[in-house]
């Protein structure tokens, strides 16, 4: 039997987040499990973080979190994971997440998951330049999160200070339907 994919979404840890957002990421947690793959994320039991794992394993998929000592020590660990994957720092730990995904989905979250979906993407720039594969990056816009974003990326590339062939790689989704329809078909 293959391997599952394995899906990296990076989202909010702040438990402020609105409901609707939580909500969201539950229910794409159950439709990456219920597609076949598997989850790679933050591997921590707080807000919108905890909501995609339990999504993921109520749909019989695994729940691979990639943590730090940190957050361990803070009691956030999401001790139902499939397997906890210990790494040093946070720079190491976006590292390891990255090199264990095959695409990734970015949810409503700060400058913490900004910062994440910024990795990827330049990573995914140097992969394209270099003539490799690159892994899909889809950026959830559910209730217009990221409509901010969405247009900061159209003036970069008004101001040519972005290459208009960075569009194929990400996909904004504005369902988690959409999100999870996409890697299927991409994967």
């Amino acid at each position: 039997m293959a391997e599952r994919k394995k899906i990296c979404v990076f989202c909010s840890s702040n438990d402020a987040l609105d409901q609707t957002h939580r909500a969201a990421a539950r229910l794409l947690g159950r439709l990456i499990g219920e597609a076949g793959f598997d989850l790679i994320w933050g591997g921590c039991d707080i807000a919108s973080m905890g909501d995609v794992a339990r999504g993921v394993q109520e749909a019989r998929g695994q729940a691979i979190g990639v943590i730090t000592q940190h957050f361990i020590d803070r009691g956030l660990a999401f001790r139902a994971a499939d397997e906890l994957i210990l790494a040093p720092d946070l720079h190491e730990r976006k590292k390891l997440m990255q090199q264990r995904a095959d695409g990734f989905i970015i949810l409503p979250g700060g400058f913490g998951t900004l910062d994440e979906l910024f990795h990827v993407f330049t990573e995914q720039i140097i992969r394209m330049k270099a003539g490799k594969s690159t892994q899909p990056i889809v950026i959830l816009n559910w209730a217009s999160f990221f409509d901010g974003l969405g247009s900061f990326f159209e003036h970069l590339y008004r101001e040519k200070v972005a290459d208009e062939s960075y569009r194929s790689l990400y996909y904004l989704a504005d369902s988690p339907d959409s999100a999870v329809g996409y890697l299927r078909q991409s994967l």
